[in-house]
């Protein structure tokens, strides 16, 4: 992609959507679109998400920074791995996940980002 400028956005004045304890703020940089996701304490995927989205388990894949807090996922194989600050996940369809402790999570992650490992040509989402 060429950019014709320099171009800036902030977060912090991104609108939040909320799903529960789950808030999310997306920025768009000429299409470009870079999203800050976090979960409250207590927050889950299966609990807050699940209802909207509509599906038994998150089926988007994810790459993504840990800015603070844990966050414990679980694969549909059974797998389990905690993230915590400064740790960079990649998660495949198929999970569920949540907040460990008393702390929020908050990650950054943008769709634009891809895996190595093909997912059916889908483009990485933060949900």
């Amino acid at each position: 992609m060429a950019l014709a400028t320099m171009q800036k956005a902030n977060l912090d004045k991104a609108t939040v959507e909320v799903h529960g304890r789950i808030s999310k703020k997306t920025v768009d940089l000429d299409g470009v679109k870079v999203m800050q996701m976090t979960f409250g304490p207590g927050a889950r995927w299966s609990t807050d998400l699940k209802p909207d989205v509509g599906t038994e388990l998150c089926q988007a894949p994810h790459v993504a920074l840990v800015l603070s807090g844990t966050l414990h996922v679980e694969l549909q194989d059974g797998s389990v791995r905690e993230f915590s600050r400064h740790d960079v996940m990649m998660i495949p369809p198929g999970h569920d996940a949540w907040s460990v402790g008393d702390n929020p999570v908050c990650s950054w992650s943008s769709p634009e980002a891809t895996t190595t490992t093909p997912v059916e040509g889908a483009r990485v989402t933060i949900w």
